[in-house]
């Protein structure tokens, strides 16, 4: 998870987002990958004592889109194994991110053959 932070999200070690997810008890990709994308708009991190903030909108969606990466990676027959999280790049995620890979329901560029019509595919109903 620190070199997702640290270096895919370019977060400062005592960051929000840090505190949130340990909060939250996500202390790995797998366990991030495996929340549910709207619970992530309710993350909250303890800010001093007895008070809790939430997270902003911009950290909320780093982690949607990351949720939304490792889908895209695993339809294009490239899953993320457990030795391959560090060799994920900044650029290699601000692509994506910034690219029209970003909605929720992700076509595999060549899921259908030739000049048929391609049909969203739901990566919720296919799990």
């Amino acid at each position: 998870m620190t070199h997702i932070l640290e270096t895919v999200f370019d977060q400062d070690a005592d960051s929000d987002l840090h505190k949130s997810l340990k909060h939250n008890g996500i202390q790995s990709p797998h366990d991030l990958c495996a929340e549910d994308e709207a619970q992530f708009d309710g993350y909250k991190f303890p800010t001093n004592g007895k008070s809790f903030g939430t997270l902003s909108r911009g950290n909320v969606g780093l982690l949607k889109s990351f949720k939304r990466f490792v889908a895209y990676k695993t339809t294009l027959g490239q899953p993320i194994g457990n030795s391959d999280w560090l060799s994920i790049t900044p650029d290699e995620f601000d692509s994506f991110r910034i690219g029209l890979n970003t909605t929720q329901s992700l076509v595999p560029p060549s899921a259908a053959p030739s000049g048929r019509s391609t049909l969203p595919v739901d990566l919720v109903k296919e799990f």
